[in-house]
């Protein structure tokens, strides 16, 4: 994928605690896998962000290992 094709694709991107990241494209075969093996069974447990400065709370929150799923985990 070059870098102008990037910029364009949108998908699934994972962040693990060693701040790497994963974009799965929507549309590949990997993406239709993932999706109905793991995130239809979990949309349920997903944190909306209204904003980006949410969306960028939640990933610090994530990062210092201070992400709380209330939903999922029963804990505040």
């Amino acid at each position: 994928m070059t870098e102008a094709e990037s910029k364009e694709t949108k998908g699934l991107l994972l962040v693990d605690g060693a701040y790497n990241t994963l974009l799965i494209p929507f549309g590949s075969d990997n993406i239709k896998e993932l999706m109905e093996k793991f995130v239809h069974d979990n949309l349920k447990y997903v944190r909306k962000n209204k904003t980006k400065s949410d969306l960028n709370k939640s990933i610090k929150q994530y990062l210092n290992k201070e992400y709380v799923n209330v939903e999922r985990d029963g804990r505040l």
